[in-house]
């Protein structure tokens, strides 16, 4: 096998290739002449991405406890970066860096873990209010703060997209009520089209809602001329991400 080694790219970990190698052409050197060499990418598996919230729902506040993990790629860039950075600077870093992940999510207590094959972050949560609303009775619980499938959703491609690594993204939220929801309805939904694999789904018992997702792509490049197909899963995610829970 060969080692890897690229003094280009700033958050590369000695061994491993780098995001900005997955699945790009190498001029490997020998002692005989060169050889172009696609790197192969690290399969989704590998870069696992976890994001899980534990909530609850009172008169007053809507607040709870988060765990986020991180192994691939994303963990060594994070490793990297964690290691250039004056420890002064960590806490406000890692403040900036969980709250990016996020919107109308505030982050407090974070605790960076930091294991042999993976990152992970811990801390307490609470969110913004307006994410409940109440017509009629029924309740509608926005699902806008859940961290998205990937970093960005584009309505067309003026390029081909070149991401930094496959995708294994599991994301979960489970809600506490103080007293049992009634009428609880979510709608599930299921996308495999084109290599993009992405299903959500709901689960409850009691006082308790646990809405998850798991996204998977398996390649490092969304193409120009996949336009059409990206179009059709971007539409789909928006639409899902407006899907409400809805209970009384």
């Amino acid at each position: 096998g060969w080692m890897f080694l690229d003094p280009t790219e700033e958050y590369s970990v000695y061994g491993h290739a780098g995001e900005m190698c997955q699945a790009r052409m190498a001029f490997i050197l020998g002692k005989t002449g060169g050889i172009y060499k696609r790197i192969t990418p690290y399969p989704p598996v590998q870069n696992q991405q976890r994001c899980y919230f534990n909530i609850r729902l009172t008169d007053d506040s809507i607040s709870g406890s988060f765990m986020f993990s991180f192994k691939g790629i994303e963990s060594q860039h994070l490793k990297s970066l964690y290691s250039q950075i004056p420890a002064a600077d960590i806490p406000v870093f890692t403040k900036e860096f969980v709250s990016s992940l996020t919107k109308n999510i505030s982050y407090q207590h974070i605790i960076y873990n930091d294991a042999p094959d993976s990152v992970s972050f811990i801390g307490k949560v609470s969110l913004s209010k307006h994410i409940l609303a109440k017509t009629d009775s029924v309740n509608y619980l926005s699902l806008d703060f859940l961290p998205g499938p990937m970093d960005f959703i584009k309505e067309d491609l003026s390029g081909d997209i070149m991401l930094l690594h496959t995708i294994d993204k599991e994301v979960s939220v489970s809600i506490e009520n103080k007293v049992p929801f009634r009428n609880y309805s979510f709608k599930s939904v299921h996308y495999d089209e084109n290599g993009f694999k992405f299903q959500m789904t709901s689960d409850s018992a009691f006082n308790h809602i646990t809405i998850a997702y798991k996204f998977i792509f398996d390649d490092v490049t969304i193409r120009q001329e996949d336009n059409a197909y990206y179009k059709k899963f971007a539409s789909f995610i928006t639409k899902s991400f407006n899907n409400a829970l809805k209970f009384r």
